[in-house]
């Protein structure tokens, strides 16, 4: 029997933290329910009241040529003409443009098959820099003649690559401010 009272014993102090403990759930079950306010007849919860402001910002496009189409260009659309040959374009800078202006580019491949190397090309047009947004994806050809067509691109310094041979053909489209 002194082993059965020993296992039963309490520390002194023992018993106040099991009522805290008790008294801490009840706070906490209290804690979840609505506050409620008296009605003549009935008590019914309240409901709370948020109220929370945040400044309204304009929509800020997610498509960087977003602000060039709605833009009508006053200007007809620029012609311009590059030939590729022996794996580089004739120029490295293509300027002219102007911000939003649509431009087309006739596009000439002058390099022939030469056993397996691929004397095909194309122009592809990056937003900024070899890095930035694709904005244009020229069809590749073989020898021959294509015609690009290019929607308006907002102002700045831009990319232009043969995405076949962009080490060694490519250079700067600069679009100049409107």
């Amino acid at each position: 029997m002194p082993e059965e009272r020993r296992r039963n014993h309490h520390p002194p102090g023992s018993r106040l933290g099991c009522w805290a403990g008790v008294i801490l759930l009840a706070a906490i079950a209290g804690c979840g329910s609505a506050p409620t306010t008296e009605d003549a007849s009935t008590r019914t919860p309240a409901t709370p009241t948020l109220a929370v402001s945040a400044p309204s910002l304009p929509p800020s496009p997610t498509d960087p040529l977003a602000l060039c189409e709605v833009i009508d260009p006053e200007e007809p659309v620029l012609e311009l003409s590059i030939e590729a040959q022996s794996f580089a374009f004739d120029t490295e800078v293509i300027d002219g443009i102007r911000h939003c202006q649509p431009f087309a580019i006739q596009f000439t491949n002058l390099d022939r098959p030469s056993g397996s190397i691929t004397h095909e090309h194309n122009i592809f047009i990056r937003l900024d820099n070899v890095l930035g947004t694709l904005v244009y994806e020229g069809e590749t050809i073989g020898t021959g003649d294509i015609r690009y067509e290019v929607p308006g691109l907002p102002a700045g310094t831009h990319y232009f690559y043969c995405s076949l041979h962009a080490g060694v053909m490519n250079g700067d489209l600069l679009v100049e401010d409107a």
